[in-house]
């Protein structure tokens, strides 16, 4: 027996989720703590997973943090340096003695297995959108054998037996591109004039997860890791974003977690009336517009903040005032980063910016 819950977008699903572990969900003790935790696995179903930024007052993400997190995962990389601006104590947590994150899923995706998975599976996918092949490897039980001078490049990364503080949870993910034939033309002045069919194909996403905290992973960081990650492949591809399917072996919640964050309210991208914004138009060249956001944001860190010069326009209409108004925030210039964050172009963001600001503001006024 599998549980299936279906949503639009992450908060409907979080919502449905949150009430369905309280109900059902059963008593465990973990190495962690006690736990709320389903007895079967549970598939979550997104409809449209560009609707990933959680809202919620009570769960109070942190959109900066899993924004940021996303796209240095895209980047490859493993160094836990950068996460540390957004929550400081990333790395005490998570990072090992050499600075890295062992379960980095982008270094993972690009770079650990000696190849870009990413780039072989877009090759594949544009050759045959049909191919059943595209598996996205993430966990890798093989033993350390090698590695280059500066201790950086491994042969296997020794999951399953190795003594790590983070391996990854989100263990595979499967790609499926299907075609949908849409009714085009139709408009209110012209009526059915002119309309005609139109085949369209859609990215499909499947993503297998070990364990899912559905607090801060699954309907937290993971709906933007992974959804940012469809987004990319099927921009790559030419396709459209599709649905993404989140299958959780050990679906739970710790119970302190519980008692903190509350009962969630619905509160839904439709009930705000906003919409999210495409994160590119020219989708091969937003890799190398991404190693240039990366370089603005390590400058960024400096306050050396000069834009930077991309094609794909999201990064600067939406990306740079993002991370520029936290950056005014952790300096203390709270009406400079709230100024900027209004600049944000994709509603979304610019909303739970400035909802985040808004909390941290009235919890100092307690």
């Amino acid at each position: 027996m599998v549980e299936i819950i279906r949503g639009i977008g992450v908060n409907d699903l979080y919502y449905h989720g949150m009430r369905m572990l309280r109900t059902h969900g059963e008593r465990e003790e973990t190495r962690n703590g006690p736990a709320m935790v389903m007895p079967v696995p549970v598939t979550s179903v997104y409809e449209f997973p560009k609707q990933r930024v959680l809202f919620d007052v009570g769960r109070a993400a942190n959109p900066f943090f899993h924004l940021f997190e996303s796209l240095w995962m895209l980047a490859g990389r493993d160094d836990v340096a950068a996460l540390n601006f957004y929550i400081t104590d990333f790395g005490t947590r998570f990072a090992e003695k050499n600075g890295g994150v062992h379960g980095a899923y982008g270094y993972r995706w690009r770079k650990a297995l000696g190849f870009d998975q990413l780039e072989i599976i877009v090759a594949k996918l544009r050759k045959n959108s049909q191919d059943r092949q595209c598996v996205l490897q993430m966990w890798d039980a093989t033993e350390v054998r090698d590695v280059d001078s500066a201790g950086s490049i491994q042969l296997g990364c020794d999951d399953l037996r190795g003594d790590w503080r983070d391996r990854p949870c989100n263990t595979h993910v499967y790609f499926r591109v299907r075609t949908e034939v849409e009714i085009v033309g139709i408009s209110a002045a012209h009526g059915t004039g002119g309309a005609h069919q139109e085949d369209f194909r859609y990215l499909d996403m499947t993503v297998l997860c070990r364990s899912n905290d559905i607090v801060y992973g699954a309907y937290g960081a993971n709906a933007v890791h992974f959804s940012i990650l469809q987004e990319y492949v099927a921009g790559r591809i030419g396709a459209r974003v599709g649905r993404m399917y989140q299958i959780s072996n050990n679906y739970h919640a710790y119970l302190d977690v519980l008692d903190r964050v509350g009962r969630p309210a619905l509160v839904t991208y439709d009930s705000l009336k906003i919409h999210s914004t495409p994160m590119g138009t020219k989708w091969d060249e937003w890799d190398e517009d991404l190693g240039k956001f990366m370089s603005w944001q390590s400058r960024m860190l400096n306050g050396e903040a000069k834009p930077a010069n991309y094609t794909n326009s999201w990064f600067v209409m939406t990306a740079e005032p993002m991370f520029y108004a936290h950056w005014l925030w952790k300096q203390a210039m709270k009406n400079e980063a709230r100024n900027c964050a209004q600049l944000i172009e994709a509603e979304d963001w610019r909303h739970a910016a400035l909802r985040w600001f808004d909390m941290r503001t009235q919890a100092r006024s307690r």
